[in-house]
């Protein structure tokens, strides 16, 4: 339920998203974060959740917050051939 089930766009189907994850989306201008708690107990026995960061439709960061208290932090930065230049 909620604003994160209805999320839509580059991260594709919130529908989706809300069977396999508790969503809760924020967003802050063009900046948002999109926070997943597993629902499957497998998956969460090893993951306490996942979070989405980025700017309007572009994906920048996403982390992973393990049961274990560990964190992986992957940063996602544009190509060369992706950024305009002048």
């Amino acid at each position: 339920g909620g604003a994160g089930a209805r999320t839509s766009g580059a991260l594709g189907d919130g529908t989706t998203l809300a069977q396999h994850y508790q969503v809760a989306a924020r967003a802050y201008g063009d900046r948002w974060l999109l926070d997943l708690v597993p629902r499957d107990a497998q998956l969460a026995a090893n993951v306490r959740n996942l979070q989405l960061r980025g700017s309007k439709g572009v994906v920048e960061s996403v982390e992973i917050w393990f049961a274990s208290g560990d964190r992986s932090l992957m940063k996602i930065m544009p190509t060369l051939a992706a950024v305009k230049r002048p």
